[in-house]
Order: structure tokens, then sequence, then C-alpha cells
């Protein structure tokens, strides 16, 4: 799905806000702590101007990565929901089958 240039800038003033290209690779989940059903892991990836990064995260959280990292990744991934099921595009697929809905 392609971005318009205005939601990119609104994209990447997020993006800047969270320090995301700074951010660990890696969240691991809090160890010895189980959630059912599984949320399996998030990931997150963005290219620009040649960077690259992907963070990956397992839930459920310790306690100290959601003092520091919760919220912006998970304000950023509804942020980028946002818009895409703002677009026609999004909206002209099929209806959900199946899953979790």
């Amino acid at each position: 799905m392609w971005f318009t240039t205005r939601e990119q800038e609104i994209i990447l003033t997020q993006l800047n806000r969270i320090i995301f290209f700074n951010l660990p690779d890696t969240i691991h989940a809090q160890p010895n702590v189980v959630i059912s059903p599984s949320h399996g892991p998030q990931t997150l990836r963005i290219k620009y101007k040649g960077m690259d990064k992907t963070v990956v995260w397992y839930y459920p959280l310790p306690e100290d990565v959601v003092n520091n990292f919760d919220y912006r990744l998970e304000s950023t991934r509804d942020l980028l929901w946002d818009i895409i099921e703002s677009k026609p595009e999004y909206k002209a697929l099929p209806p959900v089958k199946g899953g979790y809905q």
C-alpha cells in the first residue's frame, strides 16, 4: 500500500517523536508469563531514505519495557492502522472470514 506525501510526513513525524530508529530490534516477552491465546510477535518495519529498521516485540512486555517502549510502539502501530483503514483500497477489501475479528 502506498502512502501519500502528507501521510508519509505524518508517519515520519511520529517516528521521530518516538525515536523509532533507536529502538532495540527485538523486545522479548516477560519471562515465565504466558498469554493465551498468544498474540504472536508484533513487527513494525520502516524503510526510509536508506534506513531499514525492523522492531519485533512479544507480549507480555516486561514492566521496564512497558514504561519505555510500549506506548511508543502501540501509538505508532495505531497511527499506521488509522491511515490504512481510511484508504479506499482497504475499504474495498472483502470482509474477514474466520480468525479473530
